[in-house]
């Protein structure tokens, strides 16, 4: 990717402002120069804002950068045109914002718009897209790049990475976490470190469990004294209820057998009950059945009644659907005939409306020409109409301007009466100040001298200050060497604690492993088969927890001492500054006085008696001035009123002049307004000028002519809907007379089929079947009567002969003593039914406790051998183990790191002059601060390897510098992003001698033969001497910048 062109418009501190990136394409490197605050780093953050919609700087939004000092219309926006890929990229941006409106007063909120268009090599548009999700979507497809990994490969910060460099183990691991994005590999780590602590909780909350699940246990014999405590206890007591549940499970079958015998014996006795009283219930039973014979016999006769009713009923029955026939017959035929004689009246009612609407609407129809004469008149008037509104329009017009005629002319007036009574006063002025000019030359003389000896007492004033902050430096050296001795102390004595913990952590292994011996098996370690400490205890799991802390303090006091040595070496660095400051400061002073008689006294005299003559000097001129200052006020009173004079009458007569071209402009506009108004007259009638009286003919002509239409429609309506009643009252007609022929023609039949039913029934008239049919509804229950009747006597009779035959041979049976029989074996059963159930109970709910019991010792067991390899696999994934002090994470950054070193060799040897080299560290370190990621320099001229913290100051920036390069080569590849074929380099360059500035220059310009443009940020003189093309942001002092692009 290559910037082309860069437009910013009220964006920060820039108005409107255009950079032509493909002006620096020659030479490819270019000076980015301008003061602190100017504006240098907005430029990235309106590229930043252009691509992803952020800014560079993360603390401030893009609604946040419009200019302060634009106007409220207008627009903060950026656009940002680059190539990438044979093609050319244009995206404008424009942020959230509040702007004024187009029409009228007030604001609008202007809501964050994109837009990007794509044209291909020749130049001609490709595609545009116009929303801000499909933007966004094209750069991410184009770029590949996420905002913060954009960042960091276009812009080198070279005192991050001189820090970098110098940084130990631990801090390089957090600044290339970021660029390479190892995070997930740091979590996984952490995760094992947090997974070991919630195991060897669970082991304990287990045992917790293990000892409060035996608690639920039922014993139903004395528990020895247990002494053992945690598993062990819990094992113990597990093996006391084991044989517990054995002897009751043996008791509880023995108990089953004998219940089961007498379940059996109260079965046979039940059974001899039953017999008993079954014999008994048919002797009852017999007894019934005489007497309810005899009360059956009773209701003979009126069962032979119901039986004649019932036969008479079946007959009337079958004749019964020609009678209700005839019936309906005739109610349909009455019906017919009142529905004949009513449509015979609709019909007369319906002609005679027809009649009435058909009248009105000839009547309304005949007035046809005269609402075609309305119509047309009603087209004139819309017509006329428009030269109306016209008319009104540029009357109004012609009252607005004759107005602001009037009010100019007064304007007019009161303008030229003010300048000219201003004129009058400054020509008073101008003669007093003459007067004063030889007081002004006096006060000039007096002001030189008073600056020339504060200078020397600010000289001296500087001198007091430095010496005081050279002391308080010194004293706070101490106060940091003191810290440093202290920080040295706690991390020998945390190391020792670390080490002490780390030895009874292993001892906490060894008893662990201990539990899982055996009598007579081999040891797993050492592989003796004597185990003297077999039943040994292993010990609470806080000695883990001292060991972690006492790690973590070691970690902490190291930071501590890195810190401290830092504070040191810079407090001594500052004192070394101040020194070289006083030193200059004295200096200047000397050159200052090489003329003033207080040189003379400078090295005689001490400090505090000069500054005394300084004073009484000092207060001498004071007091001359305040003199001359008092003539002189009034001079400056006359120059201020004066100048107010004259800007108030250049003011007024700026205004006069455009008073008097607004009075000619709306002058002319009038004669052009009464024109019109003089050709509109003459297109309309006298009468219709005034608008009241046409708007009211055109009203009324309007409502005459809709309601003309409306009344024609509705008459029209109307005679329509007589002309359908009619024909529909006739067509039922028709259909009424040939339903009432069908009908009596129905009626004839059915009376011929009635005579010939009755005639060859046992009924005489019909009559006598009408009457028979009126008991109808006693047919059910008088049938349901007669079968129950014959199904009764029937099961009387037959069950009183099988009675007899059964009980023929048998004597009346004794219940009681049968009874007592079963009764008797019945609660010797039950009594031990209800102990076997409680034994049952208790043995069911120890089994529970015993399965859930030995579940949780399986299930700590399998924790322990989880914690093992856990606690292994954390070791080694944090660098804990004995064998290496390098984590998952570092060795993974040390591949990444050691690409960019590879490819940083290379610039490296050019930049040095083939003397340096990186060398990545592959031996471990004291601590895990230290190893990994420590960076040594292969020195040529030493022939061996030396320290980066050794470098100096120049040496450590082309060290950087080539670091910086191949680092952000390598984060681009592993990106996966197009190639970014542009990069800025900050300032780093002033702390280079004139050698190594000149070996920089020339590794830039090996930048400059591969393609890629460089913008390097500095003030540095020799850079603007050797670098032709610049790029300046000028500050005007008001928050305003410009840029400036220059080639030479």
């Amino acid at each position: 990717m290559k910037p082309i062109k860069l437009n910013l418009q009220a964006f920060g501190p820039y108005l409107n402002e255009t950079i032509d990136f493909s002006s620096f394409y020659e030479h490819h490197i270019f000076l980015i120069a301008g003061k602190t605050g100017a504006g240098k780093t907005t430029l990235f953050d309106a590229m930043s804002y252009a691509l992803f919609g952020k800014t560079n700087g993360l603390n401030r939004e893009p609604k946040e950068m419009r200019s302060t000092f634009a106007k409220p219309s207008e627009e903060t926006k950026v656009a940002f045109t680059f190539s990438a890929q044979n093609k050319v990229y244009q995206i404008e941006r424009i942020p959230e914002q509040v702007l004024a409106k187009k029409r009228g007063d007030g604001v609008r909120e202007v809501k964050a718009k994109a837009t990007i268009t794509i044209f291909d090599e020749f130049g001609k548009e490709i595609n545009h897209f116009t929303k801000t999700t499909e933007v966004n979507q094209i750069v991410e497809e184009v770029v590949q790049l996420e905002d913060e990994q954009f960042r960091q490969i276009i812009m080198l910060p070279q005192g991050d990475f001189r820090r970098f460099l110098n940084a130990n183990s631990n801090e390089k691991e957090k600044i290339l976490r970021k660029l390479f994005g190892t995070e997930p590999y740091r979590l996984f780590s952490e995760k094992l470190k947090e997974q070991k602590k919630l195991i060897s909780v669970a082991i304990k909350d287990q045992e917790k469990e293990l000892i409060t699940t035996l608690q639920h246990a039922r014993w139903v014999i004395e528990l020895p004294e247990i002494l053992e405590l945690g598993q062990a206890r819990g094992k113990k007591e597990l093996s006391y209820l084991k044989e517990q549940q054995e002897n009751m499970h043996n008791q509880l079958l023995k108990n089953e057998k004998r219940i089961q015998l007498l379940k059996e014996e109260e079965n046979k006795r039940q059974l001899e009950l039953q017999k008993v009283q079954a014999e008994m219930l048919l002797f009852n039973e017999k007894e019934q059945l005489y007497s309810q014979q005899t009360i059956h016999k009773s209701a003979t006769e009126r069962i032979m009644t119901l039986k004649e009713k019932l036969n008479k009923l079946k007959e009337a029955e079958l004749i019964q659907p020609l009678l209700v026939r005839q019936l309906e017959l005739k109610n349909e035929m009455a019906e017919l005939a009142t529905e004949v004689h009513s449509l015979e009246d609709q019909k007369k009612l319906a002609e005679k409306e027809q009649n009435y609407w058909e009248t009105l609407y000839q009547e309304k129809l005949a007035e046809s020409p005269e609402q075609e004469r309305r119509e047309m008149k009603l087209i004139e008037l819309k017509q006329q109409k428009i030269v109306l509104d016209g008319y009104s329009r540029v009357r109004q017009e012609d009252e607005r301007l004759a107005e602001k005629i009037n009010l100019l002319d007064r304007e007019k007036v009161a303008c030229a009466n003010q300048l000219q009574e201003k004129q009058k006063q400054e020509m008073a002025t101008l003669q007093k100040l003459d007067q004063l000019r030889e007081v002004e030359q006096q006060l000039n003389q007096l002001d030189k001298e008073q600056t020339r000896v504060q200078t020397i007492d600010q000289k001296l004033i500087e001198f007091s200050q430095i010496e005081e902050k050279i002391q308080q430096l010194k004293n706070q050296e101490i106060t940091v060497r003191d810290s440093l001795l202290l920080a040295e102390e706690k991390v020998a004595e945390t190391e020792k604690n670390y080490l002490k913990a780390k030895s009874d952590w292993a001892k906490i292994q060894i008893r662990r492993l201990a539990l899982d011996l055996e009598d007579g098996a081999p040891c797993p370690v050492c592989g003796s088969v004597e185990h003297p400490y077999l039943h040994s205890q292993v010990e609470d799991m806080d000695e883990f927890e001292t060991m972690s802390q006492a790690e973590n303090q070691l970690d902490f006091w190291e930071n501590e001492l890195t810190t401290v040595k830092e504070t040191v070496a810079s407090f001594k660095t500052r004192i070394e500054g101040l020194h070289e400051q006083l030193a200059d400061s004295e200096s200047q002073l000397e050159k200052r006085m090489e003329n003033d008689p207080l040189a003379t006294r400078l090295e005689k005299s001490s400090l505090d008696q000069l500054k005394k003559e300084v004073k009484v000097q000092l207060e001498k001129l004071e007091t001359q001035i305040m003199e001359l200052k008092q003539q002189h006020s009034k001079e400056t009173e006359l120059l201020e009123e004066q100048n107010k004079l004259k800007s108030f009458i250049e003011k007024k007569s700026a205004e006069l002049n455009i008073i008097e071209q607004d009075y000619q402009n709306v002058w002319q506009e009038q004669l052009e307004k009464k024109g019109e108004l003089t050709q509109i007259k003459q297109q309309l009638p006298l009468e219709l000028l005034d608008e009241t009286i046409f708007k009211g003919r055109l009203s009324q002509l309007e409502l005459e002519v809709a309601a003309f239409k409306q009344e024609l429609s509705e008459r029209e309506l109307k005679k329509v809907a007589a002309q359908d009643q009619l024909k529909e009252i006739i067509s039922n007609q028709v259909h009424l007379k040939k339903q009432s022929a069908k009908a009596e023609k129905l009626e004839l039949e059915l009376t011929e089929k009635l005579n010939d039913a009755i005639s060859q029934s046992s009924f005489e008239n019909q009559k006598s079947i009408e009457a028979t049919l009126t008991e109808l509804e006693e047919v059910v229950d008088w049938e349901k009567e007669v079968q129950q009747y014959e199904k009764e006597e029937y099961r009387i009779t037959q069950r009183i002969a099988e009675l007899e035959n059964q009980l023929l041979s048998v004597e009346k049976p004794n219940v009681e003593i049968a009874e007592s029989r079963l009764k008797e074996v019945a609660i010797e059963r039950e009594t031990m039914q209800e102990e076997q159930t409680r034994n049952q109970q208790i043995h069911m709910q120890n089994k529970k406790v015993l399965k859930e019991a030995t579940e949780i010792i399986h299930s700590i067991q399998e924790q322990w051998d989880l914690l093992d390899e856990v606690t292994n696999l954390s070791a080694v994934a944090n660098g804990d183990g004995d064998q290496s002090k390098m984590g998952f994470e570092r060795y993974v950054l040390t591949y990444f790191l050691e690409e960019v070193l590879t490819i940083a060799n290379g610039r490296l040897q050019q930049l040095s002059n083939n003397r340096y080299l990186f060398d990545l560290n592959r031996e471990e370190g004291s601590r895990k601060t230290d190893t990994g990621l420590e960076i040594n320099i292969y020195d040529d001229n030493a022939g061996g390897l030396r320290n980066v913290r050794t470098l100096s100051g120049g040496e450590s920036f082309i060290a950087a510098l080539a670091l910086s390069l191949s680092l952000s080569e390598v984060v681009q590849q592993h990106a996966g992003g197009i190639q970014i074929e542009t990069m800025f380099i900050d300032e780093g360059f002033g702390s280079l001698d004139e050698d190594a500035l000149e070996e920089a220059m020339d590794a830039l310009l090996q930048i400059e033969g591969s393609g890629r443009l460089v913008g390097i940020i500095s003030h540095v003189k020799e850079l603007k001497e050797r670098i032709p093309d610049k790029l300046l942001v000028e500050s005007n002092g008001t928050g305003k910048s410009k840029i400036k692009i220059s080639h030479g």
